[in-house]
């Protein structure tokens, strides 16, 4: 990355305009960059710590907040020169942030108050070392008071962006791999990696400082944090919520003239669930972290009339893998079930689970990227888990194929394998076919354990007024039988995590109480 060098040039052509706004409160250019440049004053000035076994040289910042203006001159600052951001989510267990924390044995740990006390107080089981205030953590919201910093920022002194970009091999950015209930993986990335990544976003989106940009989705998640990376970094103007609520989000997508939204496919369903009439706006639309259905676009063309909806695929470990192509006279159709074709950049590979070979198109098998936009790895994880390498390739372990003219589907992952009668196959292959069939927005599909069979694939259907015999029609019409789902069962919504992905055990929760789901009869 980083973004510092960006705002400074922006605050001083149009120190004005408004950068980050919620339906609350804004920060122009010119107050971001002020507000960033103090902060990142305030971390220059830790003590320096010098520790052989550190995996990250720079000064490590923790963030641990809900959405709001202060994560932003955080951001900022603490991925520039000298410094690295760990952004933890906040919806993850208080015992595991704790855990966390140890693990990374960050220089400044950042919190919501209410979060701190949980976290650092007496008795926990947090890091021994913190520093800040003398309740032992750094409250953003006291700290960074937004009427504080406002002159302490000097634009002036920094005239040489190379003062603030910081070396492009070093680490800037930790994350944490999906996940709330489990411990998460510590994965770190490269400067020159989200650099490389911003140009070919550039490339295949075509974002301008024009742009005004609505991600509504939490700050701490991968796909909201890059929608507003990449708008700071590009002038344009980026707009969030608190909270995600459907009405508010439609309220501000006509009140600020929105012209792209960065959303997961939940959201845009509740979007055109709520809205009335048509937005003129909007002329990208860009999903992830779950296959569209084609219903879903169909009712989204409707409400955003201008409207370009592109879907990618990536990993928190990967960044971008596939892209649906563009729209326009003489496009390319994209196969329904298809998550595209790859990313500008980005070459990919089928090959067995060593990843020694490559397997020829329409048979299934790992997944490999070769790819600069991928992560360094996890911090105090074996080789074998989860993200592995294999020479210039990069795996995360997700199954797929792909068919001869280059379109890639995802099967899913290899402990996510249904064993049904000798057969085995994937839920995520039938969930992209369930997807594509008219009246369903979205579909769960679990092995479920069965005495004759070993499994039997269930699917739970977020639809209204469809019938078993037309559902099962359109698998047949899809999937070899022994594929597809014994049972069909409907549900007014799926529930999701927080990043907006379906969570499969609260599903698996509701088919065995009966509560929430009801089976398609004959």
């Amino acid at each position: 990355m980083p973004i510092l060098s960006a705002l400074v040039a922006h605050a001083r052509s149009t120190p004005d305009r408004v950068a980050v706004a919620s339906p609350a409160e804004s920060l122009s250019y010119g107050e971001l960059a002020r507000k960033t440049l103090a902060f990142r004053q305030a971390l220059d000035d830790l003590p320096k710590r010098c520790r052989e076994d550190r995996f990250v040289s720079e000064t490590i910042t923790a963030l641990l907040v809900g959405n709001g203006l202060a994560f932003f001159p955080v951001f900022a600052a603490a991925t520039s020169g000298g410094h690295a951001l760990a952004i933890i989510p906040p919806g993850l267990p208080d015992e595991i942030a704790a855990e966390t924390l140890v693990r990374l044995d960050p220089d400044c740990v950042l919190a919501d108050p209410d979060r701190a006390d949980r976290i650092a107080g007496p008795g926990s089981s947090g890091p021994d070392r913190f520093i800040g205030t003398p309740e032992d953590l750094i409250s953003v919201r006291d700290t960074l008071d937004l009427g504080d910093l406002g002159s302490l920022g000097d634009l002036d002194r920094l005239r040489d962006p190379a003062d603030i970009d910081g070396d492009p091999s070093a680490t800037f950015l930790i994350g944490l791999t999906s996940g709330t209930t489990s411990r998460p993986k510590i994965f770190y990335r490269s400067r020159r990696s989200w650099s490389l990544s911003l140009a070919q976003h550039e490339t295949a989106f075509g974002l301008t400082a024009a742009d005004v940009v609505l991600a509504p989705g939490p700050l701490a998640h991968g796909l909201t944090t890059y929608a507003a990376a990449e708008a700071l970094a590009a002038g344009a103007g980026f707009r969030f919520l608190e909270r995600f609520d459907p009405e508010t989000a439609l309220a501000v997508i006509e009140a600020e003239a929105v012209t792209r939204l960065t959303l997961v496919p939940a959201m845009l369903h509740d979007l055109v669930a709520g809205a009335n009439a048509p937005i003129p706006s909007v002329t990208t639309i860009l999903s992830a972290g779950a296959k569209l259905s084609e219903t879903l676009r169909r009712r989204a063309a409707v409400l955003f009339p201008n409207a370009e909806l592109l879907e990618y695929y990536g990993a928190s470990e990967l960044s971008f893998v596939t892209l649906t192509p563009r729209g326009g006279p003489g496009a390319e159709p994209v196969p329904p079930a298809s998550i595209g074709k790859a990313f500008p950049g980005v070459t990919i590979s089928i090959r067995d689970a060593a990843g020694a070979h490559e397997l020829p198109d329409g048979t299934v098998g790992t997944l490999f990227v070769d790819s600069p936009l991928v992560s360094e790895g996890y911090l105090g994880e074996p080789e074998t888990s989860g993200f592995v390498r294999t020479g210039r390739w990069a795996s995360v372990g997700d199954r797929a194929w792909r068919d001869a003219d280059g379109f890639l589907y995802l099967a899913g992952r290899e402990g996510d394998v249904i064993n049904c009668g000798g057969n085995s196959f994937y839920p995520a292959e039938l969930e992209a076919v369930l997807v594509a069939c008219p009246g369903i927005d979205a579909a769960c599909v679990l092995g479920l354990p069965d005495p004759r069979l070993g499994q039997i694939a269930v699917a739970v259907l977020q639809a209204d007024g469809v019938a078993r015999a037309e559902v099962r029609d359109h698998c047949a019409r899809h999937l070899a039988r022994y594929k597809i789902p014994r049972h069909f069962y409907c549900t007014e919504k799926l529930p999701r995590t927080e990043s907006g992905k379906v969570a499969a055990r609260a599903v698996l929760a509701m088919i065995e109480t009966g509560t929430g789901v009801t089976e398609l009869g004959s």
